[in-house]
């Protein structure tokens, strides 16, 4: 499975384990091999709590909103992941519609294909419940890819946390940060959905994101727009829509 995620400087040896591991010839990158492993377990939460929920009447309409969020989130981590470095995308398309996408353009991509979805059949059940525990827990594992492959890295530091990904500088390993953060999200929505009003889960799991990815970026290497980081900007469009969408859950108002 060829990994064509963009590193800095196209360095040949960048990364903590980019080949995870070889079957004979065939070389597994650790990229795609946790997205892989990532899709695996955000469906698998998701069948889980869909069948706990016993919603079988609303089957048909979870599932198109499923599809809906799948493939604007799809879209959406493509078309931000890759605004930077379009020259590179057409150079290597198709492969590079698999590579280069980010996770913030996936959520709010994510949301606004739900949007369409439930606007175009009429649809007026919350199900954002099923999707943001399988959500969190696909980010963390997919942050092992990142981690191993060097991607998504944070700046030098001088603590004891810093690792080297290629440049024999000390780095934050911000990775592995969203990583443990996703998790603990993971196990405070999966603990809460007795309780959460329908689609409050979701709500909480876009803030508290988008919140953590604010700051995150002050450890990681982005471009920078009128002093914040590309990513900042974004961030804090999507806390601005998810605070909306949240008065409007908590009211019971119609999305």
């Amino acid at each position: 499975m060829p990994d064509f995620h963009y590193i800095p400087n196209n360095v040949y040896h960048w990364g903590v384990r980019p080949i995870l591991f070889s079957i004979g010839h065939i070389n597994i990158y650790a990229y795609p091999f946790f997205n892989l492993l990532a899709l695996i377990a955000g469906l698998s939460v998701y069948r889980f709590l869909k069948k706990e929920s016993h919603s079988d009447e609303n089957s048909w309409q979870s599932s198109l909103v499923a599809f809906g969020a799948i493939f604007g989130g799809m879209l959406g981590a493509i078309l931000l992941g890759n605004v930077f470095n379009l020259r590179n995308f057409f150079m290597t398309l198709p492969f590079s519609l698999f590579s280069a996408r980010t996770i913030t353009g996936g959520i709010l991509g994510g949301l606004f294909g739900t949007w369409v979805v439930k606007t175009v059949f009429g649809i007026r059940g919350h199900f954002g419940n099923l999707f943001a525990p399988a959500l969190a827990i696909a980010i963390a594992v997919g942050r092992l890819g990142c981690f191993f492959r060097g991607c998504c890295y944070g700046v030098p530091t001088g603590c004891g946390l810093g690792i080297d990904f290629g440049d024999g500088i000390p780095r934050h390993p911000t990775q592995l940060y969203e990583l443990f953060f996703m998790l603990g999200l993971f196990f405070y929505l999966m603990k809460k959905r007795k309780t959460a009003r329908p689609g409050e889960l979701f709500i909480i799991f876009g803030i508290s994101y988008f919140a953590f990815r604010f700051f995150e970026e002050f450890l990681r290497v982005s471009p920078h727009i009128w002093g914040l980081t590309v990513f900042q900007w974004i961030s804090l469009f999507g806390i601005i829509v998810f605070v909306i969408r949240y008065r409007r859950v908590l009211s019971n108002r119609k999305p």
